[in-house]
């Protein structure tokens, strides 16, 4: 069948166009998550003068519509790193610290915490 027509000859509906901004392999929650994780990681290093979100769309392998989709500034989208920095710093501690209770056990666990952080 040549020039697009279906069986019986009727045209085929044209294919529908590509979605811009989210890869189409990956999930929304998955996306904003590796939004998340690289504005985390970008920040951390540069700061947030030092972070466009150009960069971060580059580094996210999105365009810079796509944050937006997410995010609806890059105030907002630092908040939810830090957000999601702090909170699972403080499920950290709470499993690595006051679940032990002697003080000397606490205070290794304070250590093993940091030393988590910083690998």
């Amino acid at each position: 069948m040549a020039g697009g027509a279906g069986e019986q000859g009727e045209p085929r509906p044209p294919a529908p166009a590509r979605r811009r901004g989210r890869p189409t392999d990956r999930r929304s929650d998955e996306t904003r998550a590796t939004i998340v994780a690289a504005a985390q990681r970008l920040f951390g290093a540069g700061g947030y003068r030092g972070v466009s979100m150009e960069a971060l769309a580059a580094e996210c392998g999105l365009n810079p519509r796509a944050l937006y989709w997410y995010f609806a500034s890059k105030r907002e989208l630092f908040r939810a790193a830090t957000t999601d920095a702090f909170a699972r710093f403080g499920e950290v501690v709470a499993a690595r610290v006051f679940s032990r209770t002697a003080l000397r056990e606490r205070v290794d666990g304070y250590i093993d915490v940091f030393r988590h952080v910083h690998a």
